[in-house]
């Protein structure tokens, strides 16, 4: 490969994600939308999510005392902060309520003019009724909007399940690297922090997944138990390898 290309390498629940990347000029402050819809739907509940359970926050309200936030403005980010949804895990969710938060969240994007970036503050295991994949539907919608120049950068549960139609339209993922999660403020950090560097690089990442042909039941998806322990804590060694931006591996969910 032609020098200035960056090899970023995610493994994704038995996905690797190699994001290529190359080098063109440094530029300052960058434009970055946010958004979100975070749920981890189980299937196998016959409670569906509904719009009273989901927390909505809007514009400054997304920012506020977050983390993320913070670092991203000591990087120079311009937000404009959107729709973040969140519900806690539950059934699938009511189609309308998903329709509902996708319109809103695209007309949005319509209206933000130029962007440089794009940050989703995403769970990864949604699941909504009427659809094979919503987040693939959502994304690829705000590809269409937004063209393939600008970057997408998300943060995952690694109880998400991304599929390859989604992967297609995302630049940069992170996710969790332990079960139980106390990692989620550093991982969306992280995301921004990958977003940072590609856009002041002007990078254009590429992810290489690779789907392992393991199951591990939920009582055992413990990262700091035997089977998961030994494989999570060979993370950052691998991801710190020249050419990788990041590692994650992803259990999945029901």
């Amino acid at each position: 490969m032609k020098q200035g290309v960056t090899r970023i390498l995610i493994f994704i629940c038995g996905m690797f994600f190699l994001v290529s990347c190359v080098n063109r000029s440094r530029p300052t402050t960058k434009k970055v939308l946010t958004l979100g819809i975070r749920h981890e739907s189980n299937t196998f509940s016959t409670l569906p999510t509904k719009e009273s359970d989901f927390k909505v926050l809007r514009d400054k309200d997304v920012l506020k005392d977050e983390p993320w936030a913070e670092a991203g403005k000591d990087l120079g980010m311009e937000f404009i902060p959107t729709l973040h949804a969140y519900a806690w895990p539950g059934g699938v969710v009511e189609k309308r309520i998903f329709d509902s938060f996708k319109s809103e969240i695209l007309e949005r994007i319509r209206k933000a003019g130029s962007l440089d970036g794009i940050y989703m503050d995403m769970h990864g295991a949604l699941h909504v009724e009427g659809y094979e994949d919503a987040q693939a539907e959502l994304i690829r919608e705000i590809r269409e909007i937004v063209g393939n120049d600008v970057l997408i950068s998300g943060s995952f549960d690694l109880h998400g399940n991304l599929s390859k139609d989604f992967l297609k339209h995302i630049n940069l993922l992170t996710a969790y690297r332990t079960a139980p999660h106390r990692d989620g403020t550093e991982t969306k950090v992280r995301a921004i922090r990958m977003l940072s560097e590609a856009m002041n690089k002007r990078l254009k990442p590429y992810i290489a997944s690779v789907e392992i042909p393991i199951l591990v039941p939920g009582e055992m998806s413990i990262t700091e138990v035997e089977p998961l322990k030994s494989i999570y804590s060979q993370i950052p060694e691998v991801s710190g390898k020249e050419g990788l931006m990041d590692v994650s591996i992803f259990a999945g969910y029901c």
